[in-house]
C-alpha cells in the first residue's frame, strides 16, 4: 500500500467505502460525514480496502482466495470480492483510524486552547476571515483590510505562521488569535474509556467546531471567508453559519481533492474537476472557477521575456514528508535524482523550487535531500528560462501562459485528478 499514490484514494470507489464504513459506526448524518471524511483522509484501513479492491478489478481473473484482517475484510465492497474464498487472518487487526492520530488530535487540542488564552477584542465587523498563514492574504487581499481577521493555530510550521502574524501586526490589521473549543479532557476520558480511535476524533471535531460557529455568531457576522477543506469537522462548524443564513465562502488553496463532505455557501476552485469532485456530495454549493489570470506567482516574470536566457529545470517541491504521503514521497526522489542525471548529460540547470514549508539549511542554503540546487523565491528564475515539473502542485496552474510545465504520470499517479487535459 506504501507504493500507491494518494490519488488511489480520490476515487469514488473509496469515498463509497468510507462513506458504509461511517453508517455501519453512527446514525447521525453529521458524524456520518464527519467519519466519512476522516476515513478517507486517515484511515489505513480504509486504504488498504480501496487498494485491495482496485487490485481485484485490475488483476488477471483466477483470485480464488483471500486473507485479509477482518477490519479491511469489513469495508471491502462485496461486488469486488464475490466468490472470493476468505482465509485465516493470523496477525492483528488494527484500528480504523491510527492511535497516532489521537495523540495529533489531544496536541491540537491543546494548542487550540492556547490560542484561545489571548483571543484579542472582537469587533462586529460584518466579515469575517479564519486565516493560518500568509495564503489566505493572497486568496482574500481585499477583506484582509477590511473585514476581522481570525488566526487559527497552524502546527505545520510555526516559524511560517509567526512570520504572517508579524506582517498582521505591521499592517495593522483588525486581527485575534481564534481557536476551536476542543475539550482535552473528554478526549482523554473518551481514551480511558477505550472509546474506538475514530470515534474520539469525530465525537472531538463535531463538538468543536459546532461550539465554535455559535461562538461565531455571537458577533453577527454576515460573512465569513475561509480555505479549509482538508478540516475534516469543518462542516459541522459551516452547517450551523449556513443555518443561520450566515455566507460562508470557501477558495480551494491547493488542486487537491480533500473531505468529500463539506458545507458552504459558495466554493470558489481551480479546476472544473475540482468543482465535479466536491459537487458529487455537496450539490448545494455555488462553483465558480477562479479565472487564470487570477494565479500570481510573486517575482516570476513573463515567459515571453526569457527569450535568450539558458534553460533551467524547475522541480516544484512538495512537503510529502509532513503529510506522509510514502509514494509521493518516492516519486518526487526519483524525478529529481533523475532530472540530477539528465541535467549533466544536456548541460541544463537543474533547480528545485521549495516548498513555503520547507525550512531553509543554515550555512551555504544547500540542501543534502535533494540533487537539484535549492531556490526558496520565484525571482531566483529571472536569470532562467524555466520549465516546470510537478507531481500534483498548484504550480501547474500558476505558469499556465507563463512556462511551460509537466504533470508526473505513474501507476496509481493520475494527473487528471487535478489538472484539466491538453487543450
Amino acid at each position: 500500500m506504501l507504493s500507491t499514490s494518494f490519488d488511489l484514494y480520490q476515487t469514488a470507489e473509496h469515498y463509497d467505502i468510507c462513506l458504509r464504513a461511517a453508517r455501519s459506526e453512527s446514525s447521525d448524518p453529521m458524524v456520518q460525514k464527519v467519519l466519512a471524511n476522516l476515513f478517507a483522509l486517515k484511515s489505513t484501513t480504509a486504504r488498504k480496502a480501496t487498494a485491495i479492491a482496485a487490485f481485484f478489478r485490475r488483476a488477471e481473473p483466477g483470485i480464488k482466495a483471500i486473507s485479509v484482517a477482518p477490519g479491511v475484510r469489513a469495508m471491502l465492497p462485496d461486488c469486488v470480492v464475490d466468490g472470493v474464498r476468505f482465509e485465516e487472518w493470523r496477525g492483528t487487526d488494527g484500528s480504523h483510524i491510527a492511535w497516532n492520530h489521537v495523540v495529533l488530535l489531544l496536541c491540537k487540542a491543546v494548542l487550540h486552547r492556547l490560542f484561545r488564552l489571548y483571543p484579542g477584542v472582537p469587533s462586529r465587523e460584518s466579515t469575517l476571515l479564519r486565516t493560518w498563514v500568509e495564503v489566505s492574504a493572497s486568496l482574500y487581499p481585499d477583506a484582509m483590510v477590511t473585514g476581522e481577521v481570525l488566526i487559527y493555530p497552524f502546527a505545520l510550521n510555526v516559524r511560517r505562521q509567526w512570520r504572517f502574524y508579524r506582517w498582521c501586526r505591521q499592517k495593522k490589521l483588525n486581527m485575534r488569535l481564534a481557536g476551536l473549543p476542543y475539550r482535552p479532557l473528554q478526549i482523554l476520558s473518551d481514551i480511558v474509556s477505550r472509546r474506538p480511535n475514530h470515534m474520539i476524533l469525530a465525537r472531538a471535531e463535531v463538538s468543536a467546531n459546532s461550539n465554535h460557529a455559535l461562538e461565531l455568531l455571537e458577533h453577527a457576522p454576515r460573512q465569513v471567508l475561509t480555505s479549509d477543506e482538508f478540516e475534516t469537522g469543518s462542516l459541522a462548524l459551516h452547517q450551523v453559519l449556513l443555518a443561520a443564513g450566515v455566507e460562508v465562502i470557501n477558495t480551494a488553496h491547493g488542486v487537491g481533492n480533500y473531505c468529500p463532505f463539506v458545507a458552504y455557501s459558495r466554493f470558489r476552485v481551480l479546476s472544473s474537476s475540482q468543482s465535479a469532485f466536491y459537487a458529487q456530495r455537496n450539490p448545494t454549493i455555488a462553483f465558480e472557477l477562479i479565472p487564470n489570470d487570477s494565479h500570481k506567482l510573486d517575482g516570476l516574470p513573463p515567459y515571453s521575456t526569457s527569450s535568450g536566457k539558458p534553460l533551467a529545470v524547475v522541480l516544484v517541491h512538495q512537503s510529502f514528508e509532513l503529510t506522509q504521503l510514502v509514494a509521493e514521497g518516492r516519486a518526487q526522489k526519483q524525478i529529481d535524482a533523475q532530472l540530477a542525471q539528465l541535467s549533466t548529460q544536456l548541460g541544463f540547470t537543474y533547480l528545485i523550487k521549495m516548498h513555503p514549508n520547507s525550512r531553509r539549511p543554515k550555512g551555504d542554503g544547500k540542501s543534502g535531500a535533494f540533487a537539484g540546487e535549492p531556490i526558496y523565491d520565484w525571482s531566483s528564475l529571472a536569470s532562467f528560462r524555466p520549465v516546470f515539473v510537478t507531481i500534483n502542485s498548484t504550480v501547474f496552474l500558476d505558469v499556465r501562459g507563463i512556462a511551460p510545465a509537466l504533470a508526473y504520470a505513474g501507476p496509481t499517479f493520475d494527473p487528471r485528478l487535478y489538472f484539466p487535459p491538453p487543450s
